[in-house]
Parts: structure tokens; C-alpha cells; sequence
């Protein structure tokens, strides 16, 4: 999860940089600016999908897990 975290920060800033052309400094301070907003999504898509779990019977349960199985296999293959 954290070298997640990393890689998708890293890939985040050379994106900016490409196009903003950023300072060291401004790199440094985005860099923990980013981490944190990838930390606090990561925390809330969590807490989400288990007040979402609350509330599936069994079955759906199971059903929500291959629709999120088949979602990242198409994200995966976007990149």
C-alpha cells in the first residue's frame, strides 16, 4: 500500500512538472500535499466500502466483489 502510495505520487508530480516545469522546493511541497490527499482518499474509499458491505445482503456481497474485481482489470488495462 505504501509503495502504492509512492508510485502514485511519483507518476502525479512528473505529470505537473512536465507542464509546470516546478522548483525543487515546489516538487517538495507537493509531493507531501499529494500524499496526503492520496492518503485521505485511500482512508475514506476504505471506511466506504465497508459501510457499503453493512448494508449488502451475502450474496450481493459477493457479487459487489466481482464488479470491483472486473473494474480494476479495466482500469489496468487503461494505463
Amino acid at each position: 500500500e505504501a509503495a502504492d502510495l509512492a508510485a502514485r505520487v511519483k507518476a502525479e508530480l512528473k505529470k505537473i512538472d512536465a507542464r509546470l516545469k516546478l522548483t525543487t522546493d515546489q516538487k517538495d511541497k507537493l509531493k507531501g500535499i499529494l500524499e496526503e490527499k492520496w492518503s485521505k482518499m485511500d482512508a475514506l474509499d476504505t471506511e466506504y466500502r465497508a459501510k457499503m458491505r453493512d448494508v449488502l445482503t451475502p450474496a450481493q456481497q459477493t457479487e459487489w466483489d466481482k464488479i470491483k474485481s472486473e473494474y480494476r482489470a479495466k482500469m489496468g488495462k487503461a494505463k
